[in-house]
């Protein structure tokens, strides 16, 4: 009895693991997981009212046949999610693939999930799009940087110490040349711990700053990259979903209810306060200035808020929103690449004419 139980056990925690790997593959496979959602809308539309469980099992063993090893892993996971677990094809997905792009296919009625398997298809190209923007933008400037810091660890590591043992008397050196010492720290003798403090940062950012919720160092942080573009982009596909909803004759408080159950931890806050509104009895125009909104937006969509036309533009405008999201992320990695193109000049620069100003000292001491 307790070898069955332990067995269980350990079989359970293997296959957390096995999904949790399977999910953070498929977060960065964009054009993958567009596919997969085209591939999904082709059955729903061939099938009309579609039952997914029976697509799941169909293509896991579909894809063992292609040898596409992510694609029988997806679809054996969310067969047994739904056949053993007896979760909704909905929830299946969503423990594996992004929650925004669920919600937006959470959006739509059963009959008509041929079209919110197709706008995810779109969001997750919208994504791909931003990425590759943001990584072909900022190529150059990184490059450029990884040299301006090789070479200003060049310069540092060889002629620090000649500089030390010349003038060993600090008092000698000139007062700019001073923070060659805090650079020399910095930059050779703790690099190891300088750069496990930026490696540390970035997993940070990665792991759980994005995942936390708003308020607390998000009141600070969701005004700068990358914490700006996460909000803006779960915010237009938020207005996307809601829209959508919307216009299937939901009541608002129903769409909310929905969408926060497959939301981003981040969002779902956002809508939570969205329901406490409903609740209090505020009125839309109340419920619908939501903080997750940049105010341009607030704005516009109080103009339509007792229009009927109000679900239309709610689905444009974060269409519109993440078109042009890939144009302002051009935008703004060159500007921080040209800074960073800057701050490794000024910082070579600065090294370079420190050294010129204690070549004049060691002349001065030694004359």
């Amino acid at each position: 009895m307790g070898s069955t139980s332990a067995h269980t056990s350990s079989s359970v925690t293997a296959t957390n693991k096995g999904l949790k790997k399977v999910a953070s593959t498929l977060s960065g496979r964009h054009q993958y997981r567009a596919r997969l959602y085209r591939l999904l809308s082709t059955y729903s539309t061939a099938s009309g009212k579609v039952q997914l469980t029976t697509v799941f099992e169909t293509q896991a063993l579909k894809k063992l046949e292609q040898k596409d090893r992510l694609g029988a892993q997806l679809f054996g996971y969310l067969t047994e999610l739904t056949r053993r677990s007896n979760l909704s094809p909905l929830q299946a997905l969503n423990a594996l693939l992004p929650s925004d792009e669920v919600a937006i296919i959470e959006a739509h009625p059963t009959e008509n999930l041929e079209q919110g398997f197709k706008r995810a298809a779109f969001l997750a190209n919208k994504k791909n799009d931003i990425h590759a923007a943001f990584t072909s933008s900022l190529l150059m400037p990184i490059m450029s940087l990884v040299i301006g810091f090789t070479t200003a660890f060049y310069l540092l590591s060889n002629q620090v110490p000649i500089y030390l043992s010349a003038l060993p008397d600090l008092s000698y050196w000139p007062a700019i040349a001073r923070p060659l010492l805090t650079l020399h720290a910095i930059f050779v003798t703790y690099l190891p711990f300088t750069a496990g403090a930026i490696a540390g940062f970035v997993l940070w950012v990665r792991l759980y700053s994005l995942k936390a919720p708003p308020g607390g160092h998000r009141k600070f942080f969701d005004k700068l990259p990358p914490w700006s573009i996460q909000k803006q982009m779960q915010a237009s596909v938020f207005l996307t979903s809601l829209g959508t909803m919307l216009q299937q004759h939901k009541t608002l408080r129903e769409s909310l209810f929905s969408l926060t159950r497959v939301s981003p931890t981040y969002l779902a806050v956002y809508q939570r306060q969205m329901l406490t509104k409903i609740e209090a009895n505020l009125p839309v125009s109340k419920i619908i200035a939501s903080d997750i909104f940049d105010p341009e937006t607030r704005n516009f969509l109080s103009d339509f808020v007792e229009k009927d036309s109000l679900p239309d533009l709610m689905q444009d405008l974060g269409k519109e929103q993440l078109n042009e999201m890939a144009n302002r992320i051009v935008n703004l990695s060159t500007v921080v690449g040209t800074l960073f193109i800057m701050l490794s000049a000024i910082l070579n620069m600065y090294i370079v004419f420190s050294g010129f100003a204690l070549n004049d000292a060691m002349v001065a001491y030694y004359r």
